[in-house]
Protein backbone atom coordinates (compact mmCIF):
# COMPACT_ATOMS: atom_id res chain seq x y z
CA UNK A 1 0.00 0.00 0.00
CA UNK A 2 2.91 2.00 1.06
CA UNK A 3 4.86 2.01 -2.29
CA UNK A 4 1.81 2.04 -4.09
CA UNK A 5 1.14 5.63 -3.08
CA UNK A 6 4.49 6.65 -3.28
CA UNK A 7 5.26 7.21 0.64
CA UNK A 8 8.65 7.44 0.74
CA UNK A 9 10.37 10.42 1.15
CA UNK A 10 14.82 9.99 0.78
CA UNK A 11 16.56 8.38 -1.61
CA UNK A 12 20.15 8.44 -2.51
CA UNK A 13 21.74 6.76 -5.46
CA UNK A 14 25.21 5.90 -6.56
CA UNK A 15 27.49 3.28 -7.67
CA UNK A 16 29.17 0.27 -5.37
CA UNK A 17 32.30 -1.36 -5.61
CA UNK A 18 32.77 -5.08 -4.00
CA UNK A 19 34.91 -7.59 -4.45
CA UNK A 20 33.57 -11.33 -4.35
CA UNK A 21 35.78 -14.04 -2.57
CA UNK A 22 34.97 -16.53 -5.23
CA UNK A 23 33.80 -14.52 -8.51
CA UNK A 24 35.76 -11.23 -8.03
CA UNK A 25 35.39 -7.57 -8.53
CA UNK A 26 31.31 -6.64 -8.99
CA UNK A 27 30.31 -2.75 -9.74
CA UNK A 28 26.40 -2.67 -8.75
CA UNK A 29 24.30 0.67 -9.22
CA UNK A 30 22.43 1.37 -5.82
CA UNK A 31 19.17 3.07 -4.69
CA UNK A 32 18.28 3.56 -1.28
CA UNK A 33 14.85 4.23 -0.12
CA UNK A 34 13.49 5.47 3.07
CA UNK A 35 9.61 5.03 4.40
CA UNK A 36 8.03 8.10 5.76
CA UNK A 37 6.08 5.85 8.11
CA UNK A 38 8.43 4.02 9.68
CA UNK A 39 11.75 6.00 9.26
CA UNK A 40 13.84 3.35 10.74
CA UNK A 41 12.96 1.71 8.07
CA UNK A 42 15.50 1.92 4.64
CA UNK A 43 15.58 -0.49 1.57
CA UNK A 44 19.13 -0.98 -0.69
CA UNK A 45 18.62 -2.05 -4.30
CA UNK A 46 21.82 -3.14 -6.14
CA UNK A 47 21.49 -3.86 -9.43
CA UNK A 48 24.10 -4.67 -12.22
CA UNK A 49 24.50 -3.17 -15.64
CA UNK A 50 22.82 -5.60 -18.16
CA UNK A 51 25.36 -7.27 -20.44
CA UNK A 52 28.21 -6.33 -17.44
CA UNK A 53 31.01 -8.24 -16.04
CA UNK A 54 29.27 -7.96 -12.84
CA UNK A 55 26.28 -9.22 -14.05
CA UNK A 56 27.77 -12.37 -15.19
CA UNK A 57 29.62 -12.91 -12.17
CA UNK A 58 26.40 -12.64 -10.24
CA UNK A 59 24.91 -15.19 -12.05
CA UNK A 60 27.30 -17.41 -10.84
CA UNK A 61 26.59 -17.78 -7.60
CA UNK A 62 22.82 -17.46 -8.55
CA UNK A 63 23.20 -21.01 -10.62
CA UNK A 64 24.20 -22.93 -7.37
CA UNK A 65 21.28 -21.89 -5.76
CA UNK A 66 19.32 -22.98 -8.82
CA UNK A 67 20.98 -26.57 -8.57
CA UNK A 68 20.05 -27.11 -4.64
CA UNK A 69 16.31 -27.81 -3.57
CA UNK A 70 14.87 -25.39 -1.22
CA UNK A 71 14.67 -26.36 2.20
CA UNK A 72 11.87 -28.53 3.30
CA UNK A 73 11.35 -29.98 -0.05
CA UNK A 74 12.29 -33.56 0.82
CA UNK A 75 10.08 -33.60 3.53
CA UNK A 76 7.53 -33.00 0.60
CA UNK A 77 7.80 -35.81 -1.97
CA UNK A 78 5.77 -38.97 -1.40
CA UNK A 79 7.71 -41.79 0.61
Amino acid sequence: MRWGAHNVRRHGTGVKRFHHAVVGDLTLAFEGLESTAEPELSFLIYTAEPGSPSEERLRLPASWAAGRPAAGVDSLTAP
